[in-house]
């Protein structure tokens, strides 16, 4: 699933942010280079989201 997205929107993962509720899903996506966002809250979420730079 990671993979095909990278290759259908032609991006790398380091231009990607991927956000799960599912720690397991989210370490997959950080061992291939997405940033990646541990679901929790929504605070918590928009905090992290800040700090990659998204407004």
């Amino acid at each position: 699933m990671y993979v095909r997205f990278l290759e259908r929107f032609q991006v790398a993962p380091q231009e990607s942010i991927f956000i799960d509720d599912t720690e397991k899903n989210v370490l997959v996506a950080e061992s291939l280079g997405f940033h990646s966002i541990l679901f929790q809250t929504y605070e918590d979420a928009q905090k992290r989201l800040n700090s990659l730079g998204v407004q």
